[in-house]
């Protein structure tokens, strides 16, 4: 198993989870933690049945990293950028389901690294912001896109613009926060969740269904559909069908 400096890897029942592990500078997203989670989302899945993106500390990731910015030149700040787009597309490709779970905060940076996500779940007590304006700047890790397509273009416009604290339960409410749960034991019930579901439905559903899902809107995402949807009909979903069936005769006897 590859060593990380950036962050932990808690192994747990079917999954992982990723703990950001800089807590003394808010798990700023630097280019070595770009560079070690390219790594880690480049290799298989393999028995990862999920993937948990967490941060120790006082909150989830603060943003990139500020002092990395300061005295970068034109080229190297879109090197940045494109280097946070890429990692944010594998965390996009990658085999099983990535959520992120937000406590405290996810802040510029932080905030699209959660929107890359398959879901986010968050405490009730989180919050979420985009505040690059501030700095007469735009974000530069993928939320003028992945807003966009989710809150619509006026909106999104807006929340940049404004970089205005969206709690937990606005994004619950608008549909870019999947579950809010209490903070206490917040890692313990997002594993039983996710273990719950996917203990029922199995890794090669929820493959299927991530990349359909991935690429909807696009003629691709109708083959991904058809061909999960005949792989698992006909490996998986058989003796289940049959076993309906059975139960219902007993039913009607």
């Amino acid at each position: 198993m590859a060593e990380y400096r950036t962050f932990d890897m808690e192994l747990r029942e079917g999954g992982t989870i990723l703990w950001f592990n800089r807590p003394e500078s808010r798990n700023v997203i630097s280019s070595e933690v770009i560079e070690e989670l390219l790594s880690y989302f480049t290799e298989p899945a393999n028995d990862n049945q999920f993937v948990i993106l967490a941060g120790r500390g006082e909150c989830f990731v603060a943003g990139a990293d500020l002092k990395e910015m300061v005295d970068v030149t034109e080229a190297r700040a879109l090197e940045i950028s494109q280097s946070l787009h890429q990692l944010l597309f594998y965390i996009g490709k990658y085999q099983a389901p990535v959520v992120a779970a937000v406590h405290g905060y996810a802040i510029g940076g932080g905030f699209e690294l959660a929107l890359a996500a398959d879901m986010i779940f968050a405490t009730t007590d989180a919050w979420f912001s985009l505040p690059e304006l501030n700095y007469s700047m735009i974000p530069g890790g993928g939320a003028t896109q992945r807003l966009t397509q989710q809150l619509g273009r006026a909106d999104a416009f807006y929340q940049i613009f404004s970089g205005t604290k969206l709690s937990a339960s606005t994004c619950f409410n608008r549909g870019l926060v999947q579950k809010v749960f209490d903070a206490n034991h917040f890692i313990d019930e997002v594993v039983n969740d996710l273990t719950s579901v996917l203990g029922k439905y199995g890794k090669e559903a929820s493959v299927a269904l991530k990349r359909a899902i991935r690429l909807a809107g696009t003629d691709e995402g109708y083959v991904a559909e058809s061909e999960g949807f005949a792989r698992l009909l006909t490996r998986r979903a058989r003796p289940l069908i049959k076993d309906f069936f059975e139960a219902n005769k007993k039913k009607d006897k």
